[in-house]
């Protein structure tokens, strides 16, 4: 993993905006702040215009594709579905499941072996379990809640 390969846009969202949840990555002590960047949740309108100029403009260097669909993998964008139909009424998504225990050990590695590469601040290793359910519990409700 290094940031000159290729990854999820959500990258370049972190790079061209502060309205991405891998900031909290660098600033884990602010995480709760970041990860509302997911759903938007409590987010001024005006953010989320913001937001959607940036990832359209992203999406417009990324068109070069001769016709074909491009196909992106971002797991944020589970929450962010209704914005993404918004810009692009046509697109189609893919959604692939996973077991939570799995989700949840996965996270729990990734926090405690590639967020610290990141840090600007120290990680909060004693919250992490707490955070990460809390973040799942959220992101899941705020999922199904959209839905309807």
């Amino acid at each position: 993993m290094d940031v000159d390969l290729p990854q999820e846009e959500e990258y370049t969202i972190c790079g061209l905006s502060p309205y991405s949840y891998y900031h909290s990555w660098c600033f884990p002590q602010n995480m709760e702040f970041y990860n509302r960047f997911v759903c938007f949740n409590n987010v001024p309108k005006s953010l989320i215009e913001e937001w959607k100029r940036i990832y359209i403009s992203i999406k417009k260097r990324d068109v070069s594709m001769d016709g074909k669909r491009l196909l992106l993998k971002n797991p944020a964008n589970t929450g962010r579905v209704k914005l993404i139909l918004d810009m692009f009424p046509d697109a189609k998504f893919v959604h692939i499941s996973r077991n939570p225990y799995d989700l949840y050990f996965s996270m729990s590695r990734f926090m405690r072996t590639v967020i610290p590469l990141y840090c600007l601040q120290t990680p909060p290793f004693d919250e992490i379990e707490e955070l990460i359910l809390n973040f799942m519990q959220r992101y899941t409700i705020d999922i199904l809640l959209r839905k309807n």
